[in-house]
């Protein structure tokens, strides 16, 4: 069976807790790339990756542009929410 593939925006407090539930899915889900204005959050999202080869991008536009992926996960403040 073929994974789906995940852009996770947003890699901040309620971000990490999405990671921990994509990695314990990771017989059916795997991260495409993940994305988040802060490279603070982006580094201790890669800690949680522990070595997983997955790209990490602070302009989520360019990573849904330059990654194939079949879901983006948006976990960012609606405050924050901007087209």
């Amino acid at each position: 069976m073929k994974k789906t593939k995940v852009i996770q925006i947003g890699t901040g407090l309620h971000g990490l807790e999405w990671i921990k539930a994509i990695i314990a899915m990771e017989d059916k889900v795997e991260f495409a790339a993940i994305a988040d204005m802060s490279t603070d959050n982006l580094e201790k999202a890669k800690e949680l990756l522990d070595g997983r080869p997955v790209p990490a991008f602070t302009d989520y536009k360019q990573a849904l542009q330059e990654t194939d992926a079949n879901i983006a996960l948006l976990i960012t403040p609606l405050a924050l929410t901007k087209s």
